[in-house]
């Protein structure tokens, strides 16, 4: 639903409000549309590029067994 940007914008305010800064996600904005969607594969290159920045990963409750994270 929606790409779970809900989820991931809750999980950054979070964050946020622990006093965490610099946080990178892809799930800014608004959802796109089903039908405007870009392929799945092309989000994940984005996501793995903005990781390799990172000193830290979070994963969402579940993420374990979601496909991006594994």
């Amino acid at each position: 639903e929606d790409f779970n940007f809900p989820a991931f914008q809750a999980a950054v305010r979070e964050l946020v409000d622990m006093g965490l800064r610099n946080l990178y996600h892809t799930a800014t904005g608004v959802p796109p549309r089903e039908a405007v969607a870009k392929p799945w594969e092309e989000y994940l290159r984005n996501a793995l590029r903005l990781m390799l920045t990172c000193d830290a990963v979070v994963v969402l409750p579940g993420g374990r067994a979601s496909k991006g994270a594994r």
